[in-house]
């Protein structure tokens, strides 16, 4: 890509966002007063990360062959690993010394860490499902699928240019009905939630590839000014159907988010195809400046909810508009220290160090 898209930054600032929110509401029992009924469900926001990661991964990455593929692995590796070590480590260290300070228990959390440390250094915890509830899988298993995404991308690019565009198509009608028989299948035989399972968020993530080279294949000239801001209005419609529709049925069943792919991945595949067409947004360097802060934004989620908890209870607050205000503050505080003074020089770092340039 020559210029950076701002439609894709819009959704990935607004699912993180969402995200953000949902936490909040399960941990601190925030209500957000009449967006609450679509904020309580936002969790579906996931397929449409997975989707949007694997259409941008594909729109920047398309020339990607054998002669590259390391140094696209050592990219990938290097945007996201040392942050996800860091802050996992963090985190370990962290309830460590809080089951110690707590009297209790920090034999076992110590053995917790050293036993799972292989599988969490090698991003592999989401294939032990039943492990979300320990350390902090609850809150990087979705690092543990991107892993895994980014690990088979190779060579779903390559199949993606031997394919023709009817067949990219069919492809991702079939991906978005196995997604939606694999969800009614655990629904009916009441099996484990498959909310982190890595199958179901490559498949997702498949999807967004497919769909980035049908975008690659197919772009034309961008929308007018005019209808750049119909399509963002329409990408905000399914966006919010796509979750109401979800709370809606929520009240019949029982809560698996996963329940309502048949809505949640089109949707999803058509606002981030719609959000390709829009290359510039308003404040756009506030949206490029979010999207790039949303990867600290998430893992800051580690520890401002806990923080949360400890001054909303120090302080005794109960005023709703107050918890809010001091999950969110703590929340973008952490995020934006993590990003400037460990994520970006990090980053910059080990890139002059292991990924070659083109030039090279």
């Amino acid at each position: 890509m020559n210029r950076r898209i701002e439609g894709l930054d819009v959704i990935r600032v607004v699912s993180a966002f969402v995200v953000c929110a949902v936490h909040t509401i399960m941990h601190l029992e925030c209500n957000y007063g009449i967006f609450q009924p679509f904020l309580e469900n936002g969790t579906v926001l996931m397929s449409t990360f997975f989707i949007l990661s694997g259409f941008s991964l594909t729109i920047s990455n398309a020339t990607i062959n054998s002669s590259n593929v390391v140094n696209f692995y050592r990219k990938r590796a290097v945007a996201i690993i040392p942050m996800y070590y860091f802050c996992a480590i963090l985190h370990d260290l962290m309830t460590t010394v809080f089951s110690a300070i707590a009297g209790g228990g920090i034999q076992e959390k110590l053995e917790q860490v050293i036993l799972l440390a292989p599988i969490e250094a090698l991003g592999l915890q989401t294939i032990f499902t039943s492990l979300f509830s320990y350390n902090h899988n609850a809150g990087t298993w979705f690092i543990s699928c991107i892993i895994i995404c980014y690990f088979i991308y190779p060579l779903l690019i390559g199949l993606v240019k031997l394919i023709p565009l009817k067949k990219k198509i069919m492809i991702i009608c079939l991906l978005t009905v196995l997604l939606a028989y694999a969800s009614f299948i655990v629904h009916y035989f009441s099996l484990a939630n498959i909310y982190p399972n890595p199958f179901v968020r490559l498949l997702e993530f498949s999807i967004g590839v497919f769909l980035g080279g049908i975008w690659m294949e197919n772009k034309g000239p961008m929308f007018s000014d005019r209808k750049n801001k119909t399509a963002l209005l329409l990408l905000a419609v399914l966006v919010i159907v796509c979750i109401s529709v979800f709370g809606k049925l929520n009240n019949n069943y029982d809560y698996d988010c996963m329940m309502f792919s048949w809505i949640v991945v089109p949707s999803s595949s058509l606002a981030v195809y719609i959000a390709a067409q829009v290359r510039k947004w308003h404040f756009g360097r506030i949206i490029r400046y979010l999207s790039g802060l949303s990867y600290c934004f998430y893992l800051a989620q580690l520890y401002s909810n806990t923080l949360s908890k400890y001054v909303i209870g120090r302080y005794d607050i109960r005023s709703n508009s107050v918890k809010i205000l001091v999950a969110w503050m703590i929340c973008i505080c952490i995020a934006v220290i993590l990003h400037h003074l460990v994520e970006l020089p990090l980053v910059s770092y080990l890139r002059n160090k292991m990924v070659k340039t083109p030039a090279q």
